[in-house]
C-alpha cells in the first residue's frame, strides 16, 4: 500500500509568513522538519504550483504530485452596473482579518446606497452586529453557482493582505 500526504500549503512557509505578519495561529514547524515528514510518505500531493516546485526540488519528481483544486463555474452575464461585491470564505484568521481591513479601510471609500458587500460562508460566524451600512452576512450557501451568479465582483482580501506582505 502506498501512502501519500495530501497537503494544503507548506505549513512552514505559511506559519513563517503569518508570524511575520503578527499572527501565531499554530506551533511553528521548520522547513527541515516539514520536509522530514514528507520523506516518510511515498508521495506528497500539493495544490499550489509554487509549493510543488519547492517540494519537487527537494524530494524529487517521482514523489511530488501537483493536484490543484479546480474551480468550475458556469458562464455569467456581466451586468452593466456593479451592485453586489461578494466574499466567500471560511473563518480562517487571514480571511477574517482581510475582510475586516476591507470593511474598515476600503468599504467607506466605495460604499454608496444600492451597493452591497455580501459575505458568504463560515466567515460570517466571526461577525456579530454593528456592521457597516451595506454589509450583509449571508452565511453558508451550498449552491456556489447561485452565489457567484448574484455577485458582480468577487474579492479575496485575505490573500491580498498576505500577498502584499510577501511582496514587501
Amino acid at each position: 500500500i502506498k501512502v501519500f500526504l495530501d497537503t494544503h500549503d507548506l505549513v512552514s512557509v505559511r506559519e513563517s509568513n503569518m508570524r511575520e505578519y503578527g499572527y501565531k495561529s499554530a506551533p511553528l514547524i521548520s522547513k527541515e522538519q516539514e520536509f522530514d515528514v514528507f520523506g516518510r510518505f511515498q508521495g506528497v500531493i500539493l495544490i499550489q504550483e509554487r509549493d510543488y516546485d519547492e517540494v519537487r526540488a527537494a524530494i524529487g519528481d517521482e514523489k511530488s504530485i501537483l493536484a490543484p483544486h479546480p474551480a468550475v463555474f458556469s458562464r455569467k452575464t456581466i451586468r452593466p452596473e456593479v451592485r453586489v461585491i461578494g466574499f466567500v470564505a471560511s473563518r480562517w484568521i487571514a480571511n477574517v482579518d482581510g475582510i475586516r481591513w476591507f470593511i474598515n479601510d476600503v468599504w467607506p471609500k466605495i460604499y454608496e446606497p444600492g451597493l452591497s458587500l455580501r459575505l458568504f460562508g463560515f466567515i460570517c460566524e466571526a461577525f456579530t452586529g454593528g456592521l457597516a451600512q451595506g454589509v450583509v452576512l449571508e452565511g453558508f450557501v451550498p449552491d456556489l453557482d447561485r452565489v457567484y451568479g448574484n455577485i458582480d465582483i468577487v474579492i479575496n482580501p485575505g490573500d491580498l493582505q498576505i500577498d502584499v506582505f510577501r511582496s514587501t
